[in-house]
């Protein structure tokens, strides 16, 4: 996806794919235990490799349709009648984690923002049944909470591609990971007293406002030919938060199935996520404001900052640039004239009388 929609109508993608995959989450919850109850676990589980093995081929028609335009891609170049769309020549990619110090407080905030909200969801049905289904049949208080379950995804999936839109055209993805984590937060004080309903919908909205947010930010911090390695890292580090947190939740569970220890660590991630939102929101400040432009002036943007490998914005280049009267910036509305830049990259600016 960042490397299909890059410039283009990037938050929309990720906000379709984030659709696609929570509408995924809610079939899985609500089919596979009626399938389990009806039948049996093993019919359940043969229904559930049919859908792995549609994956899978999905998969292997993607693989060959992209190498298939990278193949294209390298031959026109290598004859030296076209370039990448961003102007640039491709390079190989190559094993070098010198990113930038914006990538990487974003690989953290996602790990403790995933962690907050992913495996919770896990023992969300045993939570829901031991604390407000204990008088109820156990096949009955299955399907209720599975149904519950349903409701976290089914709000994140309504919203995301809706957030895509608004992001590709206003921007502020940062301001959106920080309300994200916010509601995150009171969503899981909330579960500690109320009935589940609205706190379940609060979360699916801010975990939506969040992801919505932040999968498209790697691509305005992360050179083109390293967008593969970086999100690599990134799905390395959110699947190892993932598998260490559902340890620590086990070791946390007493017998009584007292929840109170577990939500203590979930508010405690949701406070950390909270922590790093506003670090982001600093470092992006230092780095342009690219993540809360506009994508198209987010592109033009991540252009300049990604003028050396390591993500660092070369500062003799980009005084050499205001110099010679390509960015005109007055000090008390920078952001404007840097928006007004990035919209019209193609007219000439005179140097400024300064």
């Amino acid at each position: 996806i960042g490397k299909w929609f890059r410039g283009k109508e990037m938050s929309v993608a990720f906000g379709v794919n984030l659709c696609c995959a929570r509408l995924g989450s809610v079939v899985n919850d609500v089919v596979s235990g009626i399938i389990a109850a009806q039948t049996s676990v093993p019919a359940a589980l043969t229904a559930g490799g049919i859908f792995v093995a549609f994956g899978l081929n999905c998969a292997l028609v993607l693989a060959f349709v992209d190498w298939k335009y990278q193949s294209e891609l390298e031959e026109v170049e290598e004859n030296g009648e076209a370039h990448h769309e961003d102007g640039e020549r491709t390079k190989k990619s190559s094993f070098d984690l010198q990113f930038g110090k914006l990538f990487w407080l974003l690989v953290i905030l996602g790990v403790f923002a995933y962690c907050s909200v992913m495996p919770f969801m896990n023992i969300f049905q045993g939570f829901m049944i031991s604390k407000w289904l204990s008088g109820q049949s156990h096949n009955s208080a299955e399907k209720i909470a599975g149904l519950m379950l349903g409701v976290t995804y089914t709000v994140s999936a309504i919203t995301a591609p809706f957030l895509g839109v608004l992001i590709d055209r206003a921007g502020r993805r940062v301001n959106l990971m920080v309300a994200g984590s916010v509601l995150v937060l009171i969503s899981h004080l909330m579960l500690i007293t109320i009935y589940p309903l609205l706190p379940l919908i609060i979360l699916g909205f801010g975990f939506s406002f969040f992801v919505a947010s932040w999968m498209p930010s790697t691509s305005y911090v992360v050179a083109p030919h390293k967008l593969g390695l970086a999100y690599g890292v990134i799905s390395s580090c959110t699947n190892l938060g993932m598998t260490f947190i559902p340890i620590v939740v086990g070791l946390l569970m007493s017998p009584s199935s007292d929840y109170t220890l577990i939500h203590t660590l979930f508010l405690a991630l949701s406070g950390l996520s909270i922590m790093l939102t506003l670090l982001v929101l600093k470092e992006n400040r230092q780095n342009g404001n690219v993540l809360n432009l506009p994508s198209l002036q987010a592109e033009e943007m991540s252009k300049l900052l990604l003028s050396s490998e390591n993500g660092k914005l070369r500062k003799q280049s980009f005084k050499g640039k205001e110099q010679r009267g390509l960015f005109d910036i007055d000090e008390e509305d920078e952001e404007t004239s840097l928006l007004h830049d990035c919209q019209e990259p193609d007219e000439e600016i005179s140097p400024s009388d300064d």
